[in-house]
């Protein structure tokens, strides 16, 4: 019952993201990257609105808060996340709901989390000077493309592989930035 409950949980979270992307009610404007230094080389500075500081600052928070998760260093990646902790308290019952570096520490090491260190970054999208969608694919350990297929007995054809995910991040004036959304999740 709980790994049918985990895989609607995972399909939903899927389709909200999907539909996240295409009806963003934001008037999204794209920026083009170049892989792993996207900000500091690739960003044509006349496509943005936003100081390029204020955009490497997420780019960075972002980068640094999946390290942390990966090494474990639990503690500073809580101070980098602005997200929901209410799936990972619904996870962890047992844990103590306030005590979030538990329950990013449970969600990387028990409860499917993908918690791997960014790759490359594939683009950004902006909705206005302080929010920013980056689209990044994560890294295996062995340095290779992680790739998330199908689950939950689910097809290629009815749930395709995903190398790619769309990471929200919202920054301040001060130029300091949090990361909306966990890793990917696998069952």
């Amino acid at each position: 019952m709980k790994f049918k409950i985990v895989c609607l949980l995972l399909l939903f979270t899927v389709l909200c993201s999907g539909c996240r992307e295409a009806n963003n009610p934001f008037n999204q404007e794209s920026v083009a990257t170049t892989g792993n230094d996207s900000l500091s080389n690739g960003v044509d500075q006349e496509t943005t609105h936003q100081a390029p500081t204020l955009v490497a600052s997420a780019e960075e928070s972002t980068k640094r808060f999946y390290k942390h998760l990966n090494e474990g260093e639990y503690d500073q990646a809580v101070d980098l996340y602005g997200g929901s902790y209410d799936i990972l308290q619904s996870y962890n019952p047992d844990l103590d709901h306030e005590d979030y570096a538990a329950l990013l520490q449970a969600g990387c090491e028990f409860n499917g989390l993908m918690c791997l260190e960014v790759l490359n970054v594939v683009s950004i999208q902006t909705s206005d000077e302080h929010e920013f969608f980056f689209e990044i694919e994560f890294a295996n350990p062995d340095g290779s493309l992680f790739v998330r297929g199908p689950c939950c007995g689910e097809t290629e054809e009815d749930m395709p592989s995903q190398s790619s995910f769309m990471i929200r991040v919202v920054c301040q004036d001060d130029g300091s930035c949090l990361v909306m959304d966990l890793p990917p999740y696998v069952p």
